[in-house]
């Protein structure tokens, strides 16, 4: 696995172990959180892999990369970003084939869709759609997995969520959380619009079913929670979570939104007011796969967890 040591992988390592599977890690740097995992050292993209990483392993998930963040000011940023999410693919791909694993799963990203909105749900026959360096390094690293598959024989299943959300998130949730955890209130313009997201728990599960089942071979997936939230519903979970009353302001959607754009802050003007609609019915149909866990349990166990540590 690569990207053990992250937010989605210190979780997997963990589903993967309970399950009887044993586990090796493939990282940039070492970390004693996963003191208990092998770890093979290597910067894919800018380093050969270890001759022995890949021996006798049955199996890749792929969660290493550089992370959604804003657009990158430079070319050599862009750059940057393309080796580390589509050159460490494609070394990594061939390397497995070369050792003749049989799966590779990839963790892509919903927003190879684009960014919405999205008011009626979309699935994986969508057009891609990438708007930032980011999303477009996701979409050529599927490709490049898809042509290293048809060379040579090796399973490729790969997975796009959305938002992924639980203990030790960062970004946005990090900041709701930060916002419930002071007992700010939120607008009641951001209970209107519902966004597709997927809880940790939920998405280590898929990518379990991504890994194992044989209906998954050749396979893209959308994947998603059963229901969408509002990053208003998300406030209300954490405040409930934390035993107490959320908090809104009566304030109109249009207001709302034309003030932060006036603001300079049209990215959470789409976050709070957008729509954002996944159809991740596929995985359910072909592979069985539907979300073991509720919004409320993921949030609960986020809460329980604390803000401090990684989960």
């Amino acid at each position: 696995m690569t990207g053990a040591t992250g937010f989605v992988g210190r979780a997997l390592v963990r589903r993967l172990r309970a399950a009887g599977m044993a586990v090796l890690g493939l990282s940039r740097r070492p970390d004693p959180r996963l003191s208990d995992v092998p770890l093979h050292l290597c910067d894919l993209g800018r380093e050969p892999i270890p001759a022995t990483a890949l021996s006798g392993a049955e199996g890749v998930v792929h969660l290493a990369g550089h992370a959604h963040t804003a657009e990158p000011r430079g070319e050599a940023e862009r750059a940057g970003i393309r080796t580390v999410n589509v050159e460490g693919t494609r070394v990594l791909a061939r390397a497995a084939a070369e050792a003749g694993v049989r799966r590779f799963v990839f963790l892509s990203s919903a927003v190879v869709h684009g960014p919405g909105p999205f008011a009626q749900p979309i699935d994986e026959r969508a057009p891609l759609a990438a708007a930032n360096t980011y999303a477009a390094s996701k979409a050529e690293a599927e490709a490049v997995l898809w042509e290293i598959a048809g060379e040579t024989g090796m399973e490729v299943c790969v997975l796009r969520p959305p938002l992924v959300y639980g203990a030790g998130a960062a970004g946005n949730f990090a900041r709701l959380m930060a916002w419930a955890r002071l007992g700010l209130p939120m607008p009641s313009a951001a209970r209107k619009s519902k966004r597709s997201m997927i809880a940790r728990g939920n998405l280590c599960d898929a990518l379990v079913a991504a890994l194992t089942h044989p209906e998954a071979a050749g396979e893209t997936f959308l994947v998603a929670d059963a229901e969408p939230l509002s990053a208003g519903d998300l406030y209300l979970l954490i405040r409930e979570a934390m035993g107490e009353k959320a908090l809104f302001l009566p304030c109109p959607a249009g207001p709302l939104g034309l003030a932060l754009r006036l603001a300079g802050r049209r990215a959470d003007a789409e976050r709070l007011l957008g729509a954002y609609l996944l159809d991740a019915s596929a995985i359910r149909d072909r592979l069985g796969w539907t979300p073991p866990l509720t919004a409320r349990q993921e949030i609960e166990a986020a809460v329980a967890h604390g803000p401090w540590e990684p989960g």
